[in-house]
């Protein structure tokens, strides 16, 4: 195992903070130069997830404790592990309330968002969350090489992992 020359004091739940704090800072930076979609949801054509009939209204509405989470978790006001969970939990449901409004708000860096939120509340060993997350990663760079990613190398790990579930 290498040591991590850059963080050598560092333990493992002071690193998957970290992680977590720049997860929010970064969407946060990302909702606030995308803000039209978040703030007002006549810019862009409405798709619903579900056939809920949810107000437009209530994407701008979830968008506001989706940022007030994401302050919360850069700044990282609450040391209590417990109280700590609370908010990424509530931060989780306010960010899925916008996508479930409308699939505009599905963009690439907020379902990553969204994993890193749910995968933190699981309680997994923090090397399964690091090889989860780096695939996560690895994977949605590799959707990239491709026109159709169904048909590329996404396509191609889709297809396996279906032929072992």
């Amino acid at each position: 195992m290498t040591t991590r020359r850059w963080l050598p004091s560092l333990t493992q739940s002071q690193v998957a903070l970290l992680t977590l704090r720049l997860a929010a800072g970064f969407q946060l930076l990302l909702m606030s130069a995308t803000w039209k979609l978040w703030l007002n949801p006549g810019s862009f054509p409405l798709v619903p997830l579900l056939p809920l009939h949810l107000r437009p209204q209530l994407i701008p509405a979830a968008s506001i404790p989706l940022a007030a989470g994401c302050l919360l978790l850069i700044f990282n006001v609450l040391p209590q592990p417990r109280l700590q969970k609370r908010v990424v939990l509530l931060t989780l449901v306010a960010a899925a309330v916008p996508v479930l409004g409308s699939l505009q708000c599905l963009q690439a860096w907020h379902w990553l968002f969204m994993i890193t939120l749910l995968l933190n509340l699981l309680p997994l060993p923090a090397s399964n969350l690091r090889a989860v997350i780096a695939a996560l990663y690895v994977c949605s760079g590799l959707s990239r090489f491709s026109q159709f990613p169904e048909q590329g190398p996404v396509g191609l790990i889709v297809r396996q992992l279906l032929l072992f579930a």
